[in-house]
């Protein structure tokens, strides 16, 4: 009896300690845009001409690496239309005599009315793997992004937001546009329900988080860009995040979002005839959090609990044979 005591002595505690462990989330930053004040970090000025978003012309490691559904045409010179370049009161880090080496945004959209897409609603996308585990749930993934709209200044107000998916853009899972409202508002609809009025030019920071309950949960901050007389900015400061409203999904999305595309729909159906609106992208990150399964730490601890009471156990028999 003695012996089954100093078992559950040992059990029961660990137990008790490891069960509190267990609850804790592990976070994995799965992407993200750049070090620092977190900015893209590619060659200035570089367009996405049938290469990747993060792709420079001495090539960028393939987990940085995004990419399109619409890439360069060379002999009709269409697609491949995202800028990357330092944006004066958006962009932080070197500023643009070290923006070649050091950090940029993006530009996406009618910024340059003679760059035209070669379809009517191309999209950056970027894919990636959960981290499944045989040992481990998957609590959580969150998409964030930090990005600023600009009005049309001629021809139509087309039309941007995120959009999330299943691996590869198979399956659409959630999807967040921009649409114009008047000269200095747009609006903000989740899965086709207006959700908030926002402002141009001001910089936002988009939260999409999937969670264990398979639910998509969009928020919003406002973001202060301090910049300095060069238009570099120093420091970022996002406000709280509010939420805008969430969208229930069928069982296991959350597993299986593994792609974030960036989106442009044209108002006018056809790539010949953009408008002039534009959206900067100054960040992105995608995070997932995963917690331990009980059943597999409870495994190691009781594992842990049987070597210790065997250590014991045979060190009383050793004390016991030098006593005799």
């Amino acid at each position: 009896m003695k012996k089954i005591c100093l078992l559950s002595a040992l059990l029961v505690p660990t137990i008790g300690i490891v069960s509190t462990a267990a609850a804790q989330v592990v976070p994995t930053v799965l992407y993200s845009s750049g070090s620092g004040v977190n900015q893209f970090n590619t060659n200035n000025g570089y367009y996405d001409r049938g290469d990747s978003l993060n792709d420079t012309p001495v090539g960028a490691p393939s987990a940085n690496q995004w990419q399109t559904t619409d890439p360069y045409d060379p002999i009709n010179n269409t697609g491949g239309t995202s800028q990357i370049q330092f944006i004066p009161g958006y962009t932080g880090g070197e500023g643009p005599s070290g923006s070649d080496a050091g950090n940029n945004s993006i530009y996406w959209g009618g910024y340059d009315p003679t760059v035209v897409p070669g379809t009517d609603n191309p999209s950056l996308y970027y894919s990636f793997n959960q981290p499944y585990s045989t040992t481990s749930e998957l609590t959580s993934t969150t998409f964030t992004s930090d990005f600023a709209l600009f009005p049309s200044t001629g021809g139509p107000n087309d039309t941007f937001g995120f959009s999330f998916w299943t691996l590869g853009r198979t399956s659409l899972l959630a999807q967040v546009q921009f649409t114009n409202i008047n000269a200095t508002d747009f609006g903000v609809s989740l899965n086709g329900s207006s959700v908030a009025v926002l402002t141009y030019g001001s910089l936002y920071s988009l939260q999409g988080l999937f969670d264990n309950s398979d639910v998509f949960n969009l928020s919003i901050a406002g973001v202060t860009a301090d910049a300095d007389g060069s238009g570099v900015v120093t420091n970022y400061t996002r406000g709280s995040y509010v939420p805008l409203g969430s969208v229930a999904l069928a069982a296991g999305s959350t597993d299986l979002f593994e792609t974030a595309s960036i989106d442009w729909d044209l108002a006018s159906d056809n790539p010949e005839i953009i408008g002039e609106n534009y959206m900067i992208i100054t960040s992105a990150q995608i995070e997932s959090a995963v917690t331990p399964e009980p059943a597999t730490v409870l495994a190691g601890v009781f594992l842990a609990g049987v070597t210790a009471y065997t250590t014991i156990r045979r060190r009383r028999q050793a004390k016991t044979a030098a006593v005799a």
